[in-house]
């Protein structure tokens, strides 16, 4: 009996070891998947950039839509590195606890629906210009569902150790860095001259406003002196008029 219950016993645990590795690959198999979507995303991004650059007519920083390209062409390359690693080396991918792996389920259900509802969405919204800011926040999205997925097969660690090529992106963006530094100093000087002309056209506005006014206010005070002293000359007539007729009536009366 007791060694009925040991077969039955190794038979469980082989049929869960089994099961649980193919979970493994599985999970393995679905971040490859996800590696490739999100790829192929960014490819998308950046030639939806270089077209929108190409056709807006504006003044973009020498050089930096070429670096931009070379960057992500590295980015390619090395999750094209990763990609084809985990898919030759997922058999080597080590068994997940019972409570890890129920996890995992969970969170590729959750990847599978999400993504399920982001191409329903675009599948509604497909008269609409994409924007590339909108691609590049979708491409962004992928890549962190992938890194969720990654957390479910061991060797993405071993296939994304440091390469060649992650010294060279850290150039690139060290590069790009500077460019736009150099750029943007360009860029604030003719913004602080453009200000200043605008500040000068503005003050020059404000100053013939102000004095409009004033000049009105100019004429008006002088109309109203002029009205004053017209009445005061008025007056003056008046009393002087009155002055003689009083006069005349003191003078003496003329002797006949």
């Amino acid at each position: 009996m007791s060694r009925l219950l040991v077969v039955l016993l190794l038979s469980v645990a082989g049929c869960w070891a089994k099961r649980n590795g193919t979970d493994t690959i599985d999970f393995c198999a679905e971040y490859a998947d996800c590696m490739g979507r999100a790829n192929q995303k960014s490819a998308e991004c950046l030639a939806d950039n270089a077209t929108a650059a190409a056709s807006s007519g504006k003044e973009f920083c020498e050089g930096a839509l070429e670096l931009h390209k070379a960057l992500q062409a590295l980015y390619d390359e090395k999750n094209e590195h990763v990609e084809i690693c985990v898919r030759e080396r997922m058999p080597e991918a080590a068994n997940l606890s019972h409570r890890k792996l129920e996890k995992c389920r969970t969170a590729m259900r959750k990847v599978k629906r999400d993504m399920a509802e982001k191409r329903q969405k675009r599948k509604e919204k497909r008269e609409k210009k994409e924007k590339p800011k909108s691609c590049a926040r979708e491409a962004k999205r992928m890549r962190w569902q992938c890194a969720k997925i990654a957390k479910c097969c061991s060797v993405v660690k071993d296939c994304n150790v440091k390469s060649s090529e992650h010294d060279q992106i850290a150039e690139k963006k060290k590069e790009l860095k500077q460019l736009y530094s150099t750029c943007n100093v360009g860029e604030k000087k003719k913004l602080n001259r453009k200000n200043e002309k605008q500040g000068g056209e503005e003050n020059k506005e404000k100053k013939a406003k102000d004095e409009k006014p004033h000049k009105k206010q100019q004429k008006e005070q002088k109309k109203k002196n002029k009205e004053e002293e017209n009445l005061s000359a008025a007056k003056e007539q008046k009393q002087a008029a009155l002055d003689n007729t009083k006069i005349v009536k003191e003078l003496p009366p003329a002797k006949v």
